[in-house]
């Protein structure tokens, strides 16, 4: 889990506290090299959204935390680079329990006297490689917060509460983002918000920082898990083994049967080729019998021989006598 100071993050889905990541040396770097985060203690991390289920951040104070001049303390939340709920925990609140924790799921507005809470999701991120009409630096800029939600922990005075309005820029966009602008990144999920439900009402709170900076910052760029694995945050997926290949030992019930099936289905494969190799040779020498057959027709003249002539038969000489 996240913690700077007496301050904690975390990502939840589904109950469970996403496992969270050390980013590689450029992302590090590339956060240190930002002006915007000069002196101010920094965290980031990488987690794995799983596109379609629900999320949730949880924001911790831990005991023996000090709000100076401060009257409260905002724990100021974007995702995508777009502003979301933020709660906000007031020193009397604090000094009731001396810690503080609590959970957003969702975008917070009102329809009608109703409060309502569009809950979070993780969806895939629709692209285009249709150029955009815009400099590419200020395309990158546009969509540099893609994938990435931000935690601000600020110390504030002069508390003023205001009744909640709904955040219209809060709701995200279905258009696709080009790709030009996610060169690089390996970016393919994007937050989404689910139909509206329920919930208690909110308060918006106004004040005036105390501090020059955040107290702390808390980064977490959100990725699927084959993004993650482009990027080497997770080792790639290895390729299964072979059932042949296993020690038959190891196999499970379901996987004994399918080698079983594998194999008589093989040998079957291997009975119809041999029967057909010996079909398609018996044909090859019934044929070869058969050309030679007429070959042998073809080299036999037939002689016509006539018979011998008849030696001609004597015929007895006859003498008359006369008297």
């Amino acid at each position: 889990m996240a913690i700077l100071g007496k301050h904690e993050v975390t990502i939840t889905s589904g109950g469970t506290v996403l496992q969270e990541h050390d980013p590689d040396a450029d992302a590090v770097a590339a956060v240190q090299n930002d002006s915007s985060y000069k002196d101010t203690p920094i965290v980031l991390k990488y987690i794995e959204a799983m596109p379609g289920a629900n999320f949730e951040l949880n924001y911790a104070l831990k005991e023996e935390f000090s709000f100076g001049k401060a009257d409260y303390v905002v724990f100021r939340t974007s995702i995508d680079g777009k502003k979301v709920e933020s709660p906000v925990v007031t020193i009397q609140r604090y000094c009731q329990t001396g810690a503080y924790s609590s959970s957003r799921g969702g975008v917070r507005g009102r329809e009608g006297s109703q409060s309502q809470e569009r809950p979070y999701y993780w969806k895939e991120l629709l692209t285009t490689d249709e150029k955009p009409n815009a400099i590419p630096a200020e395309v990158k800029k546009k969509y540099a917060q893609l994938g990435r939600i931000e935690v601000s922990v600020l110390r504030k005075k002069g508390a003023k509460s205001l009744s909640h309005k709904a955040k219209k820029d809060v709701l995200p966009s279905d258009e696709p983002i080009p790709e030009e602008a996610l060169k690089g990144r390996a970016i393919d999920s994007t937050m989404g918000l689910q139909d509206p439900r329920p919930v208690g009402g909110s308060t918006d709170w106004i004040g005036v920082k105390v501090d020059a900076c955040p107290l702390a910052v808390f980064i977490f760029q959100y990725r699927s898990r084959k993004a993650l694995q482009i990027l080497g945050i997770l080792p790639r997926t290895p390729e299964p083994v072979p059932l042949e290949a296993r020690d038959p030992d190891s196999l499970t019930l379901d996987e004994a049967r399918e080698l079983l099936r594998r194999q008589m289905a093989e040998r079957e494969a291997a009975r119809v080729k041999i029967k057909k190799e010996n079909a398609e040779e018996n044909l090859r020498q019934l044929s070869a019998i058969q050309v030679k057959r007429e070959h042998v027709d073809e080299d036999e003249g037939v002689s016509i021989v006539a018979p011998p002539a008849k030696k001609p038969r004597a015929e007895p000489e006859v003498i008359e006598l006369s008297d």
